[in-house]
């Protein structure tokens, strides 16, 4: 909790401002007590629940974009500080002595360079600690001055007491990590795999911000997101966004994963998986990638046997060159009169077939102790409907195009489903080939998996819909259909749909603008099943009324 009284340089008109605050409460602030000689106000009041802080608040002065942002990152990163976190944070202000907001914003992301001497409250105790963690000959224990000693160790050493114990530098220099130019993520820890930005009613009330939670983390901080958040289970919140420190790793996670489950999985990976090599890294994406687990679960089992798996080297890559490696190994020369009629890729697949080797974009990877399942060759495939909403703009009397559009109904939309089917195929980029949008999927599993993935207009019910066309190696499962709706309503709202409604359809009648999307309450994603079986439903039930 952080609550400043914001006032006149003078020191006069004071209003305080609970943080972190919505825009326009802060903007209101800075119109009534700055103006254009005096734009940053003065800090004379502080109230928080950290005991020394607000004696290095008072006497600050805040601008309104840079200052309040550094104010508004140091109180959402205190929100998820556990108690001792909040007592290192203390000593340490205490300890470096901060002149500005920003250097506390940055002290508050390196609290892993200070220690913790737990229970340790005065000058004997530290020297009876440090007695214990040292190797000291039993006869002279006796004799040895803890207070003196304790106070020596204090002099020479930054450190202070607090309730929780001695905190005391680890002679680690600071990090630059708050920095005015890239600031980080609120719930930034130093050494986490997994970043997680999380959305309740109950936090959205008082906050104008996501919450953010690094994992892996101790159940006493996530016992403390729930807290803040409102909630009994995370799983009642909404997951806005998933970043990794390590490059590329949230893009191989299977779609069905819990809070919980992927803050195991980020616990054994910093604990058993992951040694700080590259290669380690991509040994892991490339297995996630061939083997494709369905629930995280799975995955953890995969990357706990990380060690069963083999990449083959980077220059064997295709069924061809796999079976001159096969070839190789076994020490077998072809003789050259019917080197050139020998078909290298067919024999290469069925030998990957055989040898459960599966190709991947990080290379071909198998494992020991069993052959890895390999994709369906026969495509399932299958249709997801959304309502279209088209504008007219139709020509005035002089034949220019009028500056509002004309409602225009999806029934009315059918008669033009030639010219909009036409305009869909101009969308198409040579690099995407028979996939379509397939190949911009972010999630490298589902990528495999999912062979294509293409736009297009259908009538059904009298109307015109928006459909998307999914071909896929074999079935997809609840997760990964999931998944395929994200992808779509964000190709609808952001990219290929954006810019397909920027291009408009010339008609007789003027100019016609599709959207694929829309932020109404009536949009929706359905596969074909849902919805015809809906409207089934709907149809039998007016039947069943008259």
């Amino acid at each position: 909790m952080l609550k400043v009284q914001l006032s006149k340089p003078d020191g006069s008109h004071g209003e305080w401002l609970q943080l972190p605050a919505e825009y326009d409460r802060i903007r209101r602030i800075f119109t009534a007590l700055a103006d254009e000689e005096h734009p940053a106000l003065l800090i004379t009041a502080a109230e928080t629940d950290i005991a020394p802080m607000h004696q290095f608040l008072v006497g600050k002065y805040v601008e309104q974009r840079r200052g309040i942002r550094d104010m508004d990152f140091l109180t959402r990163r205190i929100e998820g500080f556990t108690e001792q976190e909040k007592a290192v944070f203390g000593a340490a202000l205490e300890i470096e002595q901060p002149s500005t907001i920003m250097e506390m914003a940055n002290l508050s992301c390196n609290l892993d360079k200070f220690a913790v001497y737990p229970k340790v409250q005065n000058e004997a105790e530290l020297g009876e600690y440090l007695l214990n963690i040292q190797v000291v000959d039993e006869q002279l224990l006796p004799y040895v001055d803890r207070r003196k000693y304790g106070r020596d160790y204090a002099l020479s050493h930054a450190g202070a007491f607090c309730e929780s114990g001695y905190i005391v530098r680890t002679g680690e220099a600071l990090k630059p990590v708050y920095t005015e130019r890239n600031p980080p993520d609120p719930g930034y820890a130093p050494n986490s795999l997994f970043l997680l930005r999380l959305y309740s009613s109950h936090y959205a009330d008082s906050h104008p911000n996501t919450y953010s939670l690094s994992l892996p983390a101790t159940e006493e901080k996530m016992e403390l997101a729930r807290k803040n958040l409102g909630v009994n289970h995370l799983e009642e919140c909404s997951i806005i966004d998933l970043t990794s420190q390590i490059r590329d790793l949230e893009s191989h996670l299977p779609y069905d994963y819990s809070i919980d489950g992927l803050n195991d999985f980020a616990r054994l990976l910093g604990s058993k998986v992951l040694d700080g090599a590259e290669e380690t890294v991509e040994r892991l994406c490339a297995v996630l990638t061939a083997e494709i687990p369905e629930t995280i679960q799975e995955a953890s089992e995969i990357a706990e046997n990380l060690n069963q798996y083999t990449i083959l080297p980077d220059d064997i890559r295709t069924p061809e060159e796999y079976a001159h490696h096969v070839l190789q190994e076994a020490d077998i020369h072809i003789n050259d009169e019917i080197y050139g009629f020998v078909d290298f890729e067919g024999f290469g697949k069925a030998r990957m077939q055989r040898d459960g080797v599966v190709s991947t974009v990080h290379g071909m990877v198998l494992r020991k102790d069993y052959l890895l399942r390999q994709l369906p060759e026969e495509l399932v495939s299958l249709k997801l409907f959304s309502p279209l909403y088209p504008q007219l703009y139709e020509r005035n009397e002089w034949g220019d195009l009028m500056n509002e559009p004309t409602y225009m109904g999806t029934d009315e939309l059918c008669d033009y489903q030639d010219e909009i089917l036409a305009a869909i195929e101009r969308e198409c980029l040579d690099e995407e080939g028979n996939r379509g949008l397939a190949v911009y999927l972010d999630n490298e599993l589902l990528k495999r998996k999912v062979f294509s993935m293409n736009p297009t207009v259908e009538k059904w019910d009298g109307r015109l819909w928006g459909v998307l066309e999914v071909q896929s190696y074999g079935a997809l499962s609840d997760a990964e259909m999931k998944g395929v709706m994200e992808e779509w309503s964000g190709q609808e709202s952001d990219g290929w749909g954006e810019g397909f409604e920027q291009r408009e359809i010339k008609i007789e009648a003027g100019e016609l603008c599709i959207s694929f999307w829309s932020s109404d309450r009536d949009f929706f994603i359905k596969t074909e099943q849902e919805l015809k079986h809906e409207q089934s439903q709907n149809m039998e039930m007016q039947m069943g009324g008259m």
